[in-house]
């Protein structure tokens, strides 16, 4: 006899053939590789094979028997708390009804949508159902970061790219008169704010667009450039302005020497100091000169002609001296009017004929 006949003989001998075997043993199962299917899905119990003839089912994949809507042919949903589909998870990704949840892709402990899963709750990899990680692919990037101005992208997820005293931000200043420069009130921006314009300071007054450091001086008896420390009107001595009707000024000190015709309607401004220059006022109509100071301080005359002649012109003069030269070629006078309407006020000038 094969040897292997008389195995299958000897293996047959040792677990008995069925409970009602002929033998006799009534307590032996020999299983005919069907199981039951109690919820008849066509699953059967793994737990449950048959024996000899019971009738049942091949498949014993069937994680519960009890109920026929769990099977592996079944659908995973969120509705209910079983493995419907037996694989194991009653959290499948993509089930019926699920919802997205996010995890951490960065590591960052903030949960953002570059790890994300449709699950019907959240699990240790996927913790949340909101974004918190405004970037989920850089650490640095979260709700806890600090907001830095070395940056371009929103640090700390807030939608703002820059908040005020975000680390290496710029002190900046309220620029009210639009000089480019700011007094007192500043605030440390990543960039210039609709209120924070400049990062220059030392603007001595705000309110005036032609006050800032380095500025130009004019001789009307208020600071300009803010760069003079300690300033008084003393720092506008020897200086000369005039001043337009529109009141637009300008330092007109350098050509105010030898001979200077008023270009136009408007105010002639001379602070204290002596002046060597013959002026011209010819056909025009509102010219008023003015000295900022004591007449006796402010002192025009012209060592070539005389110190001022007007022509067809209504000219007011106020608060200096014009002082003539007598060894000039046109006879030393200080003024000479010629067919104009000359207005001189007692209060208003002081003329000083040699």
């Amino acid at each position: 006899m094969p040897k292997r006949t008389m195995f299958l003989m000897f293996l047959l001998g040792a677990i008995g053939c069925s409970k009602d075997s002929q033998s006799g043993d009534t307590g032996a199962c020999v299983p005919n590789g069907f199981f039951a299917d109690l919820d008849s899905d066509g699953f059967g119990d793994p737990n449950s094979p048959l024996c000899d003839d019971e009738i049942g089912v091949e498949d014993a994949t069937d994680c519960d028997d009890a109920q026929a809507s769990v099977n592996p042919d079944a659908s995973e949903t969120c509705a209910t708390i079983a493995d419907d589909n037996c694989d194991g998870s009653a959290n499948d990704m993509n089930a019926i009804g699920c919802e997205t949840f996010y995890g951490d892709g960065d590591g960052d402990g903030f949960p953002g949508d570059a790890l994300a899963a449709c699950i019907c709750e959240a699990d240790e990899t996927y913790t949340s159902a909101s974004i918190e990680d405004c970037d989920d692919t850089l650490s640095s990037v979260n709700p806890d970061a600090e907001e830095n101005c070395a940056t371009e992208w929103d640090d700390n997820c807030d939608d703002e790219l820059n908040p005020r005293n975000a680390e290496n931000c710029i002190l900046f200043y309220e620029d009210v008169d639009g000089d480019g420069y700011g007094a007192e009130d500043s605030a440390c921006y990543c960039t210039p704010t609709t209120i924070y314009t400049t990062s220059n300071d030392g603007d001595c007054d705000d309110t005036r667009s032609a006050a800032y450091p380095g500025a130009l001086e004019f001789c009307n008896g208020i600071q300009e450039d803010c760069g003079i420390a300690n300033w008084t009107v003393e720092d506008e001595y020897g200086q000369v302005s005039f001043e337009t009707t529109a009141n637009a000024w300008s330092d007109i000190t350098s050509s105010f020497a030898v001979s200077y015709n008023v270009p136009s309607s408007g105010t002639l401004h001379i602070c204290p100091g002596e002046y060597d220059v013959a002026m011209v006022v010819d056909a025009l109509e509102g010219v008023a000169i003015e000295g900022r100071g004591s007449s006796g301080d402010i002192v025009v005359s012209s060592s070539a002609s005389r110190a001022m002649t007007v022509t067809d012109s209504a000219v007011t003069l106020s608060d200096l001296t014009l002082q003539g030269n007598p060894g000039s070629s046109s006879k030393g006078g200080a003024i000479m009017v010629d067919g104009s309407n000359l207005s001189l006020s007692e209060t208003e000038y002081h003329l000083k004929l040699t």
